[in-house]
């Protein structure tokens, strides 16, 4: 089982995790067409930023449901401390949006979700273990 190997445990069924991977893929897909709109500035701005906003939502919520249902109980603070501190980028971005280009805002975005995966991606369960 996959389970076994990431984390160390087996989830049973697993549903909950199939079915909250498809807000996710609807997330990247909006994430997707909000980057090209703001390279391409078909959309106003507060447009974009409402796209931006809905995908992000869309990608970031689902992620930390399902890495807190796979943590163990002593790593969800850093889990919920990295999703606020990405927050909190992500709004400051929003508002000094004007001093950077759209090419800019939209490689830091994309930079920062894939920086999110990465340090909430949990460890092999061998490491863990050897500890």
């Amino acid at each position: 089982m996959i389970e076994r190997l990431v984390i160390d445990r087996e989830l049973g069924t697993a549903h909950l995790i199939i079915y909250r991977h498809l807000p996710i893929f609807i997330g990247l897909v909006l994430f997707a067409s909000a980057i090209r709109q703001n390279i391409v500035e078909n959309l106003s701005v507060p447009d974009i930023a409402l796209l931006f906003s809905i995908s992000i939502l869309l990608y970031l919520i689902p992620i930390l449901l399902i890495a807190l249902e796979v943590q163990a109980l002593d790593k969800r603070a850093a889990i919920q401390r990295n999703t606020i501190i990405i927050l909190v980028w992500l709004v400051l971005i929003s508002l000094f949006r004007h001093y950077l280009s759209s090419v800019g805002v939209s490689a830091i975005i994309a930079g920062l979700m894939v920086f999110y995966v990465f340090i909430n991606t949990p460890g092999k369960a061998s490491a863990t273990s050897e500890k």
